[in-house]
Order: structure tokens, then sequence, then C-alpha cells
């Protein structure tokens, strides 16, 4: 069974930052909005309330726009997962690799010769760029 590309979310996932998609019109548009401010949420638990907001699960496109580059052929299939490479401006001719799989969301991080940085569940594009921030990786 095919994973819908959309999701309904927790309102514990809801923070300053956070991208996600609404309607007004019982689903059939939807709009792209940004949680800007706290004065923003207040309209999104209403939203929430009525199922008129959705979130895109992470995808190769998001990943690609946060930074890393697609490697193609490199042990993982296109039907079960990606593989990414990021210069680490840190260290000289250094990269972190990315890899994610989109039937369950995983996602890991690892600096060859240094090991893994992170691995667990990332969902959406807006939870992946808190994750690089905290771990350092623009």
């Amino acid at each position: 069974m095919e994973q819908s590309k959309y999701y309904t979310p927790d309102i514990k996932e809801l923070r300053v930052g956070f991208e996600y998609e609404y309607s007004g019109n019982k689903g059939k548009d939807w709009d792209i909005g940004i949680i800007e401010s706290l004065y923003d949420f207040e309209d999104l638990i209403d939203d929430l309330r009525y199922d008129d907001i959705r979130v895109k699960y992470l995808d190769r496109l998001d990943i690609e726009e946060v930074g890393f580059t697609y490697l193609e052929d490199q042990g993982m299939s296109e039907n079960n997962g990606y593989r990414f490479t990021i210069p680490d401006n840190t260290f000289f001719r250094s990269f972190y690799h990315l890899f994610y799989w989109k039937t369950n969301n995983r996602l890991k991080i690892e600096r060859p010769f240094m090991g893994c940085i992170f691995d667990g569940i990332i969902k959406n594009k807006s939870e992946l760029k808190e994750l690089l921030e905290k771990i350092g990786i623009k």
C-alpha cells in the first residue's frame, strides 16, 4: 500500500517556522502557510479542528531544497529511499551523507570516518530544517 503524500499534523508539531497547507474550501483548494509568530497558532488550531490543514511528507525535492545533492545509483532503490550528500564547510573536503527511507520516514545523517550524527524519524521539511540547524549543517 502506497503512503499518502500528506498527513494531518499533531498539535505538538506546530512551532514558529512550521510549513503547512490550508484549505478554507473543504479541501478543494490548498494554499501554503508558514507559522511566523505566536499569533498564527489560534487560526491554525481552528483549521486543525476542521481538517483544513495538511503537511506534505518529506520527499526528495524537500531534501534537495535545503542543500543536499541526490546521489543516483548509490545502493538505494528509488522506490525505497534516497541517498544525498552535502559539503561540510568546517572540514576540508569532507561531506555529510543523508539517507532517507520514505516508507517509514527514517532519516540518517553520517559523516564519513566520524560515524552517525542522527538516526530517527523526520516527517516533513520543517522538521528537517530544525534538525539541520540543531546539528550545525547549513
